[in-house]
């Protein structure tokens, strides 16, 4: 297959592009002969700087923090967790993921799993997990906490009657927060600014610069949501909202896979590009992680799955079909390309899910790390890999830590 490129060539692109085809050969990169171009793009991840595991886990999988609670949050070295008691009382405890020592404990209090906000280095902002009050509490309240400590660091201005808030994004200094059937709100500390409703079941994602894009897929729209105003600038009706990617600045829809097409959008709605005959691989991290690319990404890099943090190219695959990381060719990749779940910080090791289980393998196709117990998910979570099963969920932790 070869890769989504803008659809305008030059002369003499063309002239390359005719002679490539009378030798059947992949260009030469000019950095690096033995990869081919891809290696070379330079791509613009936007999100969740811990939706990359750490390279630390290079050593192998060591030791694993297991419980049969709800998982809550996780830092590099604590975990948060939500802990039910008798005739509905909870706690809600922060245990160091070596060791499983608690670090702190609120008693009467709930969580639930994506209650995470990570820090912003750009802002200053620290890390915070949000806990409420236990359900049928006679004073309800939602406020952000320390996970390190416990500490309560602000309260939220949440309708005490929400059953439950999941963070989504800060846009400037206002939380942007999901209610659980009831809607997405702007906090400005405990200040409602302003509240939208969506439909029940609809998944909503963050892309850039204070944006949201909202996917309801069984009433088959799509819309964009300006965070910053709390207004809904778009709406639109697709024929399969599975069919739709969220870019951080837009959006890709798979017109059709047979013969490939896809149709690339800005958040307005204005179609932008379309290219015919190639396939477009989904990056990873995924924007369900919690990181987009913008749509110029997706029409210059179709072929490249694995993408680092600082936007290169980790795993891809050429024009001939070969595939690659910046280390050279890889010919056996568990479960294909396309069973790559998630991309270290520095793009040198790839997480791939399989038959049977996961494994971890280096940039040069070498297993660091296997885990062939069962689990119904994974994710990954301030750089650490999370596994959760029937039985409850694990942590696991690099060998090193």
């Amino acid at each position: 297959m070869t890769s989504t490129r803008p659809a305008v060539r030059t002369i003499a692109a063309l002239a390359v592009a005719l002679g490539l085809a009378l030798t059947g050969c992949t260009p030469a990169n000019p950095n690096d002969p033995d990869l081919p171009p891809e290696a070379d793009l330079q791509l613009s991840p936007h999100g969740d700087a811990g939706a990359w595991f750490d390279p630390a886990y290079a050593a192998g999988l060591g030791d694993q923090y297991a419980t049969p609670n709800e998982i809550c949050a996780v830092t590099d070295d604590v975990v948060v967790e939500f802990q039910r008691g008798p005739v509905g009382t909870s706690t809600v405890l922060g245990r160091a993921l070596t060791g499983g020592a608690v670090q702190w404990q609120l008693e009467d209090a709930a969580c639930t799993r994506d209650a995470f906000l990570p820090s912003e280095a750009q802002t200053n902002r620290a890390a915070a997990v949000l806990i409420g009050t236990a359900q049928g509490s006679a004073n309800p309240r939602w406020s952000l906490f320390d996970p390190a400590t416990g500490r309560e660091r602000q309260k939220l201005g949440v309708s005490p009657q929400a059953a439950g808030v999941t963070p989504l994004t800060w846009v400037d200094d206002m939380l942007v927060a999901e209610l659980t059937d009831s809607g997405i709100v702007g906090l400005r500390g405990e200040d409602e600014v302003w509240r939208l409703p969506i439909a029940s079941g609809a998944t909503v994602t963050v892309l850039a610069d204070g944006f949201l894009g909202v996917t309801e897929r069984l009433g088959g729209t799509i819309s964009v949501i300006d965070a910053n105003k709390g207004a809904v600038t778009m709406t639109r009706s697709v024929a399969d909202a599975f069919d739709i990617t969220w870019a951080s600045d837009g959006y890709v829809q798979n017109i059709q896979e047979t013969d490939p097409e896809y149709a690339y959008y800005d958040l307005r709605g204005n179609e932008v590009d379309r290219t015919k005959g190639v396939s477009q691989y989904p990056f990873v991290p995924q924007p369900y992680r919690g990181v987009t690319f913008p749509v110029a990404d997706h029409r210059k890099a179709g072929t490249v799955v694995g993408v680092s943090a600082d936007g290169t190219p980790a795993l891809f695959e050429a024009e001939n079909g070969r595939t690659f990381t910046q280390a050279g060719e890889l010919e056996d990749l568990p479960g294909g390309i396309l069973g790559l779940t998630g991309v270290s910080t520095d793009g040198s090791l790839l997480l791939f899910e399989t038959s049977d289980g996961l494994v971890i393998r280096d940039d040069e196709g070498k297993t660091v790390g296997q885990w062939p117990l069962d689990y119904s998910e994974l994710r990954i979570e301030s750089g650490r890999i999370i596994v959760s099963g029937a039985l409850g969920t694990a942590v696991l932790l690099p060998s090193a830590v």
